[in-house]
């Protein structure tokens, strides 16, 4: 809720705090407080496609207001209830031994905690969030996310003053509290814990290290749910389900003047961020760029309420572009099956033609056995035959006569025309259809 908020538009300057074992931090105006430092990652086999998404996990992150707004609404983790921009500040992962570049360190931020209640028989908290951004069901991130806490851990115990101060008995790593945005259209299936993608786990459980994460689906949120919290994060997370003209149109029945008080008060920074969202949302809606400048000026106006009032009015080209393809591939596709049917069809009409007329020859050929003048048709046939042969090759050698007096015709002529043995060896096989190597040995024969 913004009553949350101390000040939207209140200078948000770096919040000093105190890092244990780092006296460059230690500036003396925290004397005890609890501290978050987070961190944020996106990727996945998908990457690219994430990329295009309205609102990702670094846009969002990179953003104080929208992070703390984030880890309080949507987090649902009690020390987190009550974070503020203004205690939130950057820093940076800087020892990185696994080459994934899923891993951002130009997001990790530093959070302190002002609401000591939450840890009070603790004298110092230091938590480390990770926030994953996932746009499809990702099976494997519990691994993922143990190879970015992995990380954090090792960056935590490297950024000390004294090398080796991990080593000693008192020092201790800070608990990590991984989150996964999801932004997906499907339910979200993956499990919950890393001991889900161990083999015999259950037989394991003293040798195996093992953790959930807290997943966050922006497809739960109804949007009358998403419109309670009166927040720029969950106005964002509103805008990246618009995929359609029907989620258009379901936009356009919430309150209007719901949007424009959430925008009201609104940082420049903020602002900027919810343009670039619409912007994102009109490319991948197709639209043209002056429709798109229109829709945006709306929201730098803060007259968000009444973004799409011409929607009526939009060709959504992709969309309706994607439906056709679909259709016509559709058709295509029955139109093969059907043709290969009827080809199964015919193939076996053949087949049961050709069986019968093989039935038919054999029943002919066993009344001819019971003939006696079989035999003497056997042996017409026989002479027959030898004089076809005969003939056969006879002829065969009579076209390979005339074939070689035209080769020996055709070499002479491209002599006297100057045509080079390259040249008619490609003549020779073009006009006699024979192969490099004959046309070869007859210009070789022919030539002198």
């Amino acid at each position: 809720m913004k009553e949350n908020n101390r000040t939207k538009n209140e200078a948000l300057e770096p919040v000093p705090v105190r890092m244990p074992g780092n006296a460059a931090s230690d500036t003396g105006t925290v004397t005890k407080a609890d501290s978050i430092t987070l961190g944020s990652a996106e990727g996945g086999p998908l990457k690219n496609h994430a990329n295009q998404k309205d609102i990702r996990a670094k846009d969002i992150f990179d953003n104080r207001e929208l992070c703390a707004q984030f880890l309080r609404d949507y987090a649902d983790i009690p020390l987190l209830k009550h974070v503020q921009p203004q205690d939130i500040e950057e820093t940076t992962l800087r020892y990185h031994f696994f080459d994934e570049a899923e891993l951002n360190s130009d997001n990790v931020k530093r959070i302190r905690i002002t609401d000591t209640s939450l840890a009070k028989e603790l004298q110092e908290v230091y938590v480390v969030a990770l926030i994953e951004h996932k746009s499809y069901v990702d099976y494997d991130v519990a691994m993922q996310l143990l190879r970015y806490m992995v990380c954090i851990w090792y960056d935590w115990a490297k950024d000390r003053d004294h090398p080796q101060e991990h080593r000693n008995k008192e020092f201790r790593y800070p608990p990590v509290i991984p989150i996964v945005y999801y932004e997906g259209k499907q339910e979200w299936t993956a499990g919950l814990r890393l001991r889900d993608r161990i083999l015999f786990s259950e037989l394991f459980v003293d040798f195996i290290p093992d953790f959930t994460y807290r997943i966050v689906e922006n497809r739960k949120y109804t949007q009358d749910e998403l419109l309670l919290r009166e927040d720029e994060i969950s106005l964002l997370m509103l805008l990246n389900r618009i995929q359609t003209a029907a989620d258009i149109s379901a936009f356009k029945e919430l309150p209007a003047e719901r949007f424009n008080q959430i925008l009201r008060d609104s940082s420049e920074a903020v602002l900027n961020e919810i343009v670039k969202a619409v912007q994102g949302l009109c490319r991948q809606l197709n639209l043209t760029e002056a429709e798109t400048v229109m829709y945006t000026q709306k929201v730098k106006e803060r007259n968000m309420g009444y973004l799409w009032e011409n929607a009526e009015k939009m060709d959504i080209q992709l969309e309706r572009r994607l439906r056709a393809e679909a259709e016509k591939k559709a058709e295509e596709a029955e139109q093969k099956a059907e043709e290969a049917e009827q080809k199964a069809e015919e193939a076996e009409q053949k087949a049961e033609e050709a069986e019968q007329k093989a039935e038919e020859a054999e029943q002919k050929a066993e009344e001819a056995e019971q003939r006696a003048a079989q035999r003497l048709a056997e042996k017409v046939s026989e002479k027959v035959a030898e004089k076809m042969a005969e003939m056969q090759k006879n002829a065969e050698r009579e076209l390979a006569e005339k074939e070689e007096i035209g080769i020996k015709a055709v070499i002479e002529l491209g002599r006297q025309l100057g045509e080079d043995k390259s040249g008619l060896c490609k003549i020779l096989k073009e006009k006699f259809q024979i192969s490099e190597e004959r046309a070869a040995e007859a210009v070789e024969k022919y030539w002198e």
